[in-house]
C-alpha cells in the first residue's frame, strides 16, 4: 500500500530515531528518498551504481539504470535536492553510491537494508514494508493523470498488466472515466449519448 503524506513524513521522522549511527541514519533517509521520487524497488536502489545518476542537457537529475529483476531499462527524474543528498552519502566505493562491495553479495546487501527498513518501519508506521515506496511512487503519478502505460515504463515493468495487476484501483482517467458514465444512471437524468 502507499504512504500519505503524513505517514511519509512519519518515516522520515522516525530514521533518526531507529538508528543511532549518523552514517546510517543519512543513508537510509538517501535511499527512502531515492525510493520515493524514483520508484525503484529495494534491490535496485541500494546496489545503485554511481554513474546511473545522470544530470542530462535538459539540466535536469535522473536515474538510469536496469532493473535487477526484468533487465528493463529505467530512466527517470529525481529532484535536485535527491541527487545532491545521494551524492553526499555516497560511501567511497568508486563504484556504487550505498553499497561498498565488501561485504559480499547484492543478494547480501539487500538482505541488510530489508533488515533495517523493517526496523525504520516499525519505529515509526508498523506494518509497511520497502516496497510500500514504490507504491507511493506509482499511485502519485497515476492520480495525477500519467497513464498506466507511461508509469510501467518508469517502474521497469515488462509489461504493463504487471502495472495494471497491482495499480488498476488509482488509474484516474479510468476511474473518472466510469464515473461520466455512472453519473447520470445514479442521479435519474437522462446520459447524453
Amino acid at each position: 500500500m502507499p504512504l500519505d503524506d503524513k505517514q511519509y513524513k512519519a518515516l522520515l521522522g522516525a530514521i533518526p530515531k531507529a538508528f543511532e549511527h549518523d552514517g546510517l541514519v543519512r543513508r537510509m533517509c538517501a535511499v527512502v528518498r531515492l525510493m520515493r521520487h524514483s520508484g525503484l524497488a529495494i534491490s535496485d536502489a541500494v546496489t545503485l551504481k554511481r554513474d546511473s545518476l545522470v544530470f542530462d542537457k535538459k539540466n535536469a537529475h535522473r536515474v538510469v539504470t536496469s532493473r535487477q529483476q526484468t533487465g528493463t531499462h529505467v530512466s527517470v527524474l529525481i529532484p535536485a535536492d535527491v541527487a545532491k543528498e545521494l551524492l553526499s552519502v555516497a560511501n567511497g566505493n568508486a563504484e556504487y553510491v550505498f553499497w561498498d562491495n565488501r561485504g559480499g553479495q547484492k543478494k547480501t546487501v539487500v538482505k541488510d537494508y530489508q533488515k533495517d527498513f523493517r526496523r525504520l518501519f516499525l519505529a515509526g508506521l508498523g506494518n509497511f514494508a520497502s516496497h510500500s515506496l514504490r507504491d507511493t511512487f506509482s499511485v502519485d503519478l497515476l492520480q495525477r493523470g500519467v497513464s498506466l502505460e507511461e508509469v510501467s515504463k518508469l517502474l521497469g515493468h515488462s509489461s504493463t498488466k504487471v502495472t495494471e495487476k497491482h495499480y488498476a484501483p488509482w488509474i484516474k482517467g479510468r476511474q473518472d472515466r466510469l464515473d461520466s458514465f455512472m453519473l447520470p444512471i445514479v442521479s435519474g437524468k437522462k446520459s447524453a449519448a
